[in-house]
C-alpha cells in the first residue's frame, strides 16, 4: 500500500509542476485562473492522500473549506468572464485583415 501512496504523491507532484508552469506562463487571465483552480484541486487531493495514508480524519474540514473556496472562485470568475467583451479578439483579427487589404491595395498585389 505504501507504493501506491508514493506513486500518487509523485503523480500529484508532477501535476503541480505542470500547473505552476501554466500559472506562471499564462498567456491569458482565464488560463491563470483555471490553473489556480486546478492547483487548489491538487492540494485537496494531497490532503486526501494524507487522510488515507495516516488514517487521520481531522483534515476533512479543511477539505470541505478548500472545496468551497474552489467552487466559489470558479463560479465568480465564470460570472465575470461571461460579462467580458467576446468580440475583442475578433475585432483585433478584423483590424489586422483590414490593414492587409489596405496594404495589398496600395501595392497592387492580390494575395488570397
Amino acid at each position: 500500500m505504501t507504493a501506491v501512496i508514493w506513486a500518487c504523491g509523485i503523480i500529484l507532484a508532477v501535476a503541480t509542476i505542470g500547473t505552476l508552469y501554466r500559472l506562471w506562463k499564462g498567456p491569458t487571465l482565464l488560463d491563470r485562473v483555471v490553473s489556480s483552480d486546478v492547483l487548489l484541486t491538487i492540494i485537496a487531493a494531497g490532503i486526501c492522500l494524507l487522510v488515507f495514508a495516516y488514517d487521520r480524519y481531522i483534515y476533512l474540514p479543511i477539505l470541505v473549506v478548500l472545496s468551497m473556496i474552489g467552487f466559489i472562485s470558479s463560479v465568480t470568475v465564470a460570472r465575470f468572464a461571461s460579462n467580458a467583451p467576446v468580440n475583442a479578439e475578433i475585432d483585433r483579427v478584423t483590424e489586422v485583415d483590414q490593414k492587409d487589404v489596405e496594404k495589398n491595395l496600395e501595392t497592387g498585389s492580390e494575395e488570397g
